[in-house]
């Protein structure tokens, strides 16, 4: 059982998990943020409409519609769709988009 302390509560879990920091010291924090990398990692597939200028011939230009994919790391769809926008609003290129749809991947882990 944990005792209340103001907002906190403290409890025997809290002290082994210290325990094992003071013991093991970065390994044991190493291990934990992969692990939690592990199980909480969620990937989705954002889908990005992108308008291009290109070359249409006779001096002329057309707009060409490119369907584009990006795989997000993220906890939600929105939170998803919020760093692909964030990601073409700081590339500083100026582009028309659209995101046309986000679902979750099946991708389970990406090695680097």
């Amino acid at each position: 059982m944990g005792r209340n302390e103001g907002n906190k509560i403290y409890t025997s879990f809290s002290f082994d998990v210290c325990k094992l920091i003071w013991k093991f010291g970065n390994k044991f924090v190493y291990l934990i943020k992969q692990l939690k990398k592990t199980i909480m990692a969620k990937y989705f597939e954002v889908s990005v409409s992108v308008q291009h200028e290109v070359d249409g011939g006779k001096g002329g230009t057309k707009i060409k519609k490119v369907k584009e994919s990006y795989l997000v790391d993220a906890m939600t769809v929105t939170e998803a769709e919020a760093r692909v926008v964030k990601q073409f609003e700081d590339s500083g290129v100026q582009l028309d988009y659209e995101v046309t749809g986000a679902r979750e991947s099946k991708i389970i882990q990406v090695i680097d």
